[in-house]
């Protein structure tokens, strides 16, 4: 037989309504003085409830003094709710963070790693990261309202418990698939949206390339050759000074100029600028044709050309060896002082028939403004000048007007020994002749090229064979600009030497500045981000698509008209639990709490309920299992069962 006795703590906590909601009796019996319960291990009362009427106030529980106050909460359906407005600005946060993204990304493509004191890598993983904050947020706010919104509608126990369920892993999530809706794809998305981070952060990787910008170069450059630089000449001899042997040596080796700009001195950078420097300027250009016919090549006694050796009585006739490139630069003993004449011979022919063609310019000194690079402290033209930009004529060089000055005086010169120089490197005297080979109808006369009579300067102006001559039947092409380009380097070369001096204004023209300010294009080589949107977009769908997913579980939050969430606490005054009965049904969370906070709960047996079993052999526990105030609440032992 079973007997069990029923407090007030013990019909608050679980089964019926306290005695401040008495059912059934009369007003005077609700009205009675509230029961005192006894400890099991005291004397003393250990709880009371003062509740006369059913608006009390206040419980007091071993002590404490708990408030009880009703809300008076009226069911408020708004669309103006803290907890869905901030989830759905959570997702606004998310489609913010894509946008955020592809910014950095489209703007650190090919830029510096040095530009950047945070990496795009790690702004993206910030960006990353908020973004999937945002949607976990969103997500957490939109499962309450989800679940609430179904009960309003109707639904069974089982489908309740199922979206709970699924809303709460993955794994409930592909458990119930075959009962699938926007729950469980929201909840498998949530969780896998954290691929996004490895997408993005393969989107921005770091290479190596160039990069451009504008700067300003400041070069000390003299852009005359001091007159006192090259050499001298004295009774038409021309003397050459040390230091304009220097840039012959160095453009014979074909060594690069050694030229320091600290604007532009890096290793991995190069700039390219427009400099001022001495070269050459060509004037006075003259050229003669003379026809060559079947009849002179084979006479021992035809010339054409004025072309001369050293040797001023020394020409050059056919006798089968014909002249077809010469090449040939000297300084001028006239009235003109600094200058140089070059003569350029150039035969051409078919079959046994053709011209040859003699042009004449004189070169002057003069500053030239040259398209150069400069790269790791060397400095390269980068255009072949056959006229150049000529900035002005220099007049540096003091002009001999007579034979009888030229022989008595010796004359600091800038520019002859310059001439003299670049005739060993661009004059040539190239020829063909008269050979014999073998054809159909056997031995027959062809030409052929006199190859000792070719130099380098011949060899790279080739442009046909004889006999085989195309197009004009030029054998050679112009060396002109080559000749020019010779000139323009040697005295660049020789003015950075120059540059190095001290106090070179006197030996140059008055107005002329020798300290450069240039604007530059400057080419760095360094690392560089890159950023590959084909990863972005693959991040930007997850997420995206996740959004949108939990996006419909907010559906319905303007017909709920209270705060909701999933809160035992809440969920249980839904239920009508005995021990929140005396709150607002209205009540949210906080105000559960408000009123009920300090009252201790435990989960375990309660011993109010006490049961008593003769001749079973089951041990059955002493009570109810449940959630009840501490004070009445017994730790459940092994093996115990339960009847209720």
């Amino acid at each position: 037989m079973w007997t069990s006795t029923t407090s007030v703590l013990e019909t608050f906590a679980f089964g019926s309504d306290p005695p401040w909601h008495g059912s059934g009796g009369s007003e005077a019996e609700s009205t009675a003085t509230s029961p005192t319960i006894t400890s099991p291990n005291s004397n003393a009362p250990y709880a009371s409830v003062e509740a006369k009427t059913p608006t009390a106030t206040q419980i007091s529980i071993g002590g404490w003094t708990l408030p009880l106050r009703r809300q008076q909460n009226v069911w408020n359906p708004s669309v103006l709710q803290v907890r869905p407005l901030v989830g759905l600005l959570a997702l606004c946060v998310t489609s913010s963070c894509v946008f955020a993204s592809f910014a950095v990304l489209l703007v650190s493509d090919g830029q510096p790693v040095s530009d950047w004191p945070l990496s795009p890598a790690v702004s993206l993983a910030i960006i990353t990261a908020a973004a999937n904050s945002a949607l976990a947020l969103a997500y957490m706010e939109a499962v309450p309202i989800s679940w609430w919104y179904s009960t309003t509608r109707g639904r069974s126990i089982r489908a309740l418990e199922r979206q709970w369920r699924v809303t709460r892993s993955i794994v409930s999530a592909v458990a119930y698939l075959r009962h699938l809706s926007v729950l469980n794809i929201a909840c498998i998305l949530v969780a896998i949206v954290v691929i996004d981070g490895p997408l993005l952060q393969k989107a921005s990787t770091v290479v190596s390339g160039t990069t451009t910008s504008d700067v300003t170069l400041y070069m000390h450059l003299l852009p005359e050759l001091p007159s006192n630089f090259s050499g001298t000449v004295w009774n038409h001899r021309i003397t050459a000074s040390l230091a304009s042997q220097l840039p012959f040596q160095d453009l014979a080796a074909q060594r690069s100029m050694k030229f320091e700009v600290p604007q532009c001195s890096g290793s991995e950078e190069k700039c390219t600028a427009k400099i001022q420097g001495p070269g050459v300027m060509k004037t006075d250009c003259t050229s003669r044709t003379w026809p060559i016919t079947k009849e002179m090549i084979f006479s021992i006694n035809a010339t054409w050309g004025t072309w001369k050796q050293y040797d001023p009585s020394s020409y050059i006739g056919p006798a089968m060896i014909l002249p077809a490139f010469q090449v040939s630069i000297e300084p001028i003993y006239d009235t003109i002082s600094g200058g140089a004449r070059t003569t350029v011979g150039l035969a051409g022919w078919r079959d046994f028939e053709g011209q040859y063609v003699e042009t004449s310019c004189t070169l002057l000194p003069a500053i030239v403004e040259y398209n150069v690079l400069l790269q790791s402290g060397n400095v390269q033209l980068l255009e072949d000048l056959e006229q150049g930009k000529v900035v002005a004529k220099a007049n540096n060089t003091r002009a001999i007007n007579t034979t009888e000055e030229m022989a008595h005086v010796i004359q600091p010169n800038a520019f002859d020994p310059v001439t003299v120089g670049a005739g060993y490197l661009v004059s040539a005297n190239a020829t063909v002749m008269i050979s014999t080979a073998r054809g159909s109808k056997g031995f027959a006369p062809t030409w052929a090229f006199n190859v000792p009579s070719f130099n380098i300067e011949a060899a790279k102006h080739v442009v046909n064979f004889p006999g085989q001559a195309a197009g004009t039947g030029m054998l050679f092409s112009d060396p002109t600009p080559d000749i020019i380009r010779t000139m323009n380097e040697l005295m660049l070369r020789g003015a950075i030497y120059a540059s190095k001096w001290r106090n070179q204004a006197p030996f140059i023209d008055s107005g002329v500045e020798i300290n450069q300010i240039v604007p530059a294009v400057k080419e760095t080589r360094e690392n560089l981000y890159k950023s590959d949107l084909r990863w972005f977009a693959g991040a930007a769908i997850f997420e995206l698509l996740t959004a949108l997913a939990v996006l419909p579980m907010f559906w319905g939050w303007w017909k709920i008209g209270q705060d909701l969430t999933l809160s035992p606490f809440q969920i249980a005054l839904a239920f009508d639990a005995p021990l929140l009965r005396d709150v607002n049904s209205a009540s949210g969370v906080w105000e559960i709490v408000q009123q009920l906070g300090r009252l201790k709960l435990k989960y375990g047996v309660d011993t109010n309920l006490r049961y008593a079993a003769h001749g079973e052999d089951v041990a059955y526990a002493p009570g109810r299992l449940g959630l009840a105030c501490e004070q009445v609440v017994a730790p459940p032992r092994k093996g115990w069962a339960f009847r209720e």
